[in-house]
């Protein structure tokens, strides 16, 4: 991928790069402050409308917009294909920051949103508000 973003800065035209991993939460979760963008969700009802996952998908990626999109309108923050980032998925220092920049070595470096075939936990960690991630992500 990085390739990609080098040749894509070539002609000078701007600087590009791929989203941490606190910028891609924080469009995913679209500024709420529940569970999942789409709110609490306890019994996962509602993940279905929003997501492509391993109980609706068949193993196939999907088309993207097929599924309701998040409070500022982006589709596919959830579900369907892994995102990359910028940086690796991992715990924050503890306190307040400001862009906080994640682990640049991860096992789930550059990846944001779950894929299709992924369990249900993984496929969403990134939606998990900190007061969920201590629930248990075996399945």
């Amino acid at each position: 991928m990085m390739p990609f973003i080098q040749k894509l800065n070539q002609p000078g035209q701007g600087t590009f790069r791929l989203p941490t991993e606190a910028e891609w939460e924080y469009a995913c979760r679209a500024g709420t402050t529940t569970r999942f963008d789409w709110g609490d969700d306890p019994n996962y009802n509602q993940i279905g409308q929003y997501a492509w996952y391993y109980v609706n998908s068949r193993s196939n990626t999907h088309e993207v917009g097929t599924k309701l999109p998040n409070a500022w309108g982006l589709f596919d923050m959830s579900g369907n294909v892994w995102e990359w980032g910028q940086d690796g998925y991992g715990s924050y220092l503890s306190g307040a920051q400001v862009d906080p920049i994640g682990q640049q070595s991860d096992e789930f470096q550059g990846n944001q949103g779950g894929n299709e075939g992924t369990t249900r936990n993984i496929n969403l960690n990134r939606l998990l508000s900190s007061r969920s991630e201590t629930e248990d992500n075996s399945e």
